[in-house]
């Protein structure tokens, strides 16, 4: 049996080697334009108080036939071109996530600009070595929360679909979704309801509500509710 300190400095030899290639990045819009009615998300009180962060979500899909690699490559432009045609569809049930961040009005301009999908290649490493107990890795299968936070800010969502070289040609898909617009139960009811889409239609998904906004206070209006009337000043409470 191999050593500790021998299998940390194999693991990093082959991190080392590790080369992560972006092939192509392009936005997927809804498939449906999203009604005027909706084209303003506003943030809940709640949300504006959430710090700006994105979370990741990495998921890895080893393929079945390791043999063919011909083979497994052409089903995987399939599966890509699936995974495509299935965000695009259930993006019109989760249109936020396809909309432009206002800062400065505290909301989403459901704009249908699209989520960004980058496309990437690994090199040099296996899914099966890289996986196994290196939780920490994910980010190199995600768009970066830095591009997101500094480079576009007003981005509300960004995906990666990794394929590997190796493990024929294994697929890892990551995503990255501002937590001031989406919390993670609602992060994590996208993620099913894409997977239904995909496999059984989008006919099959469950609609969702974003009404959070209109049923609490914005920042602005609990302010304004909250200030005394001109006049009170200095009159003291009777008991």
């Amino acid at each position: 049996m191999a050593s500790l300190p021998f299998m940390i400095m194999s693991n990093l030899e082959k991190l080392m080697k590790m080369k992560v290639e972006i092939i192509s990045s392009k936005f997927i819009k809804p498939s449906l334009p999203t009604p005027p009615t909706h084209r303003k998300y506003k943030l809940s009180f709640f949300d504006q108080l959430v710090p700006p962060a994105y979370p990741c979500i990495v998921f890895f899909f080893l393929s079945n036939d390791k043999n063919h690699e011909v083979k497994v490559e052409n089903d995987n432009v399939k599966k890509l071109k699936q995974l495509e045609k299935s965000l695009s569809e259930i993006l019109t049930h989760f249109y936020p996530l396809a909309g432009k961040y206002v800062k400065e009005d505290l909301l989403v301009d459901c704009n249908d600009q699209g989520v960004e999908v980058f496309k990437a290649r690994i090199h040099n490493i296996s899914l099966a070595k890289l996986v196994h107990g290196r939780p920490e890795l994910v980010d190199y299968f995600a768009p970066t929360a830095m591009t997101m936070a500094s480079l576009n800010p007003s981005l509300v969502a960004a995906i990666q679909i990794s394929t590997f070289e190796q493990d024929g040609f294994a697929v890892g898909k990551g995503m990255r979704i501002s937590h001031k617009i989406i919390d993670g139960f609602t992060q994590a009811t996208f993620i099913k309801e894409w997977a239904i889409a995909s496999k059984e239609g989008i006919e099959k998904v469950m609609w969702s509500s974003f009404e959070l906004g209109s049923l609490f206070f914005q920042r602005e209006n609990f302010l304004a509710s909250s200030r005394i009337p001109e006049g009170t000043k200095g009159l003291k409470a009777c008991h």
